[in-house]
């Protein structure tokens, strides 16, 4: 992903020759010594940047106030989005879009930065796809309570926290000050594109703990202190105040449960597997699509396992994978359709939650299309047709990043029947803090019981 020339008034000569030294810089720096690679990347990042300096708007100078260069940045982002993206006003009319762009601009004069941040995401979000977003892949620090929250069956529950409030560890969130957590969670929907409501579950949860959103929507009374009422086990309800800070590190978090399931073990590597000798299963874990010139060497191992082992059951788990390079899994799913004793009903599946967007989901879409996989588990973050393969500009004062999509991905065409999840689980908050996974095992208990009618030995979960 890049941005746009900085300095759209210098001349073109000017351009290619400053262009031109920072080439030779780089490659000094760089020391590659590949003159091929030299001479055909010159060009083509010439001939990149020269189309945006044609085709991107000059910035006006800045505003003398902090308001105006506010509006500056909102009338860019009015005009740059529209046009960028390969179709911005698939979910509201452009009427509509310029509408709610003229509210904004008549607001910001009596705004805070903090308030002029949220009504540009909820600007944003209107356009309505999980890929287009204000503030793209942000790395600054931001005003929040210390807590994870996470949507279980029964509610919102606290799953992570602070020293300080370990006694809320568990607890079920029931309101935010004065307003109803139903309340909360419809307010903060509005920051969040409505790519689909599996999308909404695991935005929102996040969401909820940024305090400039909590008081710029009216949910929080004031920035120092929020107050959260939460709902114990035994039905008490506790009620709160929260210190704030931009210096909670959810790393240092106390979590449950303390003895996670084992999908959510090994989050630092990109994929892994285990096989479940009882079971006669291989397990793929894949957390993200990082690196695509490993993944083949890895696959091919994994599905000579299969091979040389007879294994006669597959699990493909893609839960709480966001997502990454659209090409990664290709070689996997080769293999797939290649290995016909695993591409039969009730032999393989595929294990999906929320937290299963972009290239994740896309990737079981096409599993569950081509094979006979079995998808377990809840809705995904992506709608069955989504856009993506992200791009992003920057607005010309406060530098904030808005990503935006070049494309159109039809993942379940209307030919098909309408999709679904063929073994739907969703986590209660008892199942959830005891450590259980609930699909993982509905899937192992088909497993066994194809086993049985196959005339094989009944087995457990013995995992090794």
């Amino acid at each position: 992903m890049v941005d746009y020339c900085p300095d759209t008034s210098c001349s073109i000569v000017t351009f290619f020759v400053e262009t031109l030294d920072k080439e030779k810089s780089k490659m000094e720096r760089e020391n590659t010594g590949n003159s091929f690679d030299c001479i055909i990347s010159f060009p083509l990042r010439c001939q990149f940047y020269y189309e945006r300096l044609l085709h991107s708007p000059s910035h006006p100078s800045p505003a003398d106030t902090v308001q105006g260069r506010w509006q500056q940045d909102l009338h860019y982002l009015a005009s740059e989005l529209p046009r960028l993206h390969i179709n911005a006003f698939h979910s509201i009319s452009k009427e509509a879009f310029e509408r709610e762009v003229a509210r904004i601009d008549s607001l910001i004069p009596n705004l805070k930065p903090r308030e002029i941040k949220v009504e540009l995401t909820k600007l944003v979000a209107l356009i309505g796809d999980g890929h287009t977003r204000f503030d793209w892949l942000s790395t600054s620090y931001s005003l929040v309570v210390p807590l994870q929250l996470y949507w279980l069956r029964d509610g919102l529950f606290v799953t992570g926290t602070i020293d300080k409030y370990k006694q809320i560890l568990g607890t079920r969130v029931i309101g935010i000050a004065s307003t109803t957590i139903e309340q909360a969670y419809e307010k903060i929907c509005q920051l969040i594109p409505r790519e689909c409501e599996g999308f909404l579950l695991d935005k929102s949860a996040n969401y909820l703990t940024k305090v400039d959103n909590l008081y710029s929507l009216g949910i929080a009374n004031n920035t120092d202190s929020v107050q959260f009422v939460f709902e114990t086990k035994g039905n008490d309800t506790v009620a709160i105040y929260l210190a704030t800070s931009y210096k909670y590190n959810s790393a240092s978090y106390y979590s449950l449960p303390e003895n996670p399931p084992l999908y959510r073990t090994r989050t630092d590597l990109e994929y892994w597997s285990e096989y479940f000798k009882e079971i006669n299963t291989l397990y793929l874990k894949y957390n993200a699509f990082i690196n695509p010139a490993s993944f083949p060497k890895f696959s091919d191992k994994f599905w000579q396992m299969v091979e040389d082992s007879s294994i006669e059951f597959v699990i493909i788990d893609f839960r709480d994978n966001e997502g990454g390079f659209s090409y990664c899994f290709d070689s996997f799913f080769d293999h797939i359709l290649t290995h016909d004793n695993i591409n039969q009903k009730n032999h393989l599946y595929v294990l999906v939650n929320r937290g299963s967007f972009s290239s994740a989901s896309q990737y079981a879409f096409q599993i569950r299309q081509a094979t006979n996989a079995l998808l377990a588990g809840e809705e995904m973050g992506n709608a069955t047709s989504s856009y993506g393969e992200v791009r992003y500009f920057k607005l010309p004062n406060s530098g904030i990043k808005i990503s935006y999509c070049i494309k159109y991905f039809v993942d379940w065409p209307d030919s098909l029947p309408p999709f679904k999840i063929d073994i739907p689980v969703t986590p209660s908050s008892d199942e959830y803090f005891s450590g259980e996974d609930p699909v993982l095992d509905s899937v192992i208990q088909r497993i066994q019981k194809t086993l049985r009618e196959s005339g094989q030995h009944d087995s457990t979960n013995n995992q090794e």
